[in-house]
């Protein structure tokens, strides 16, 4: 939903979604950070953040994501490194 003017954070009842593929929330003015409840979704295999105002760590638990195919969360205000677990992703 890129460029659709959307604010404020990723809800955490995200984790409802657990059949999710693809997230994609680009060029918007959204905060917060991305939730850890992230990581029920086990289907999600594309993430594009890119060009927001989110915020803190990413978290670990992306790291469990085994369909995880893409990550893109550049120019957003995120601290600290990239978690290890990322690396479990094998189709990232």
């Amino acid at each position: 939903a890129p460029f659709n003017e959307l604010t404020g954070p990723i809800p955490t009842t995200i984790s409802n979604l657990q059949l999710l593929k693809h997230l994609a929330l680009d060029n918007n003015a959204m905060t917060g950070s991305i939730p850890s409840t992230v990581g029920i979704c086990t289907s999600l295999e594309h993430v594009s953040l890119t060009h927001n105002k989110f915020s803190g760590r990413i978290p670990t638990e992306i790291g469990t994501l085994q369909a995880f195919k893409y990550f893109a969360v550049q120019n957003n205000l995120f601290k600290g490194r990239l978690p290890y677990q990322l690396g479990s992703c094998q189709n990232l």
